[in-house]
């Protein structure tokens, strides 16, 4: 879960400097942002993809026991 919530946090300071950038003319600090919101979307992938198969896992114990 808090993978999921830094890079909620770090997309949306990413899509920030991206805006900010646009309009202050400033090339780098859009580039900046959209580096900061890709690596966001990414972490949150991540965070997703970690509670996924954590659940699978616990799941799968579970069936495992049972049947023992």
């Amino acid at each position: 879960m808090e993978k999921k919530i830094r890079g909620k946090v770090q997309e949306t300071m990413g899509k920030a400097k991206q805006k900010a950038g646009r309009m202050a003319g400033h090339d780098e600090l859009h580039r900046k942002g959209t580096g900061d919101r890709v690596k966001g979307v990414a972490r949150q992938v991540a965070g997703k993809t970690e509670e996924v198969v954590h659940k699978a896992a616990t799941e799968a114990r579970a069936k495992i026991r049972k049947h023992q």
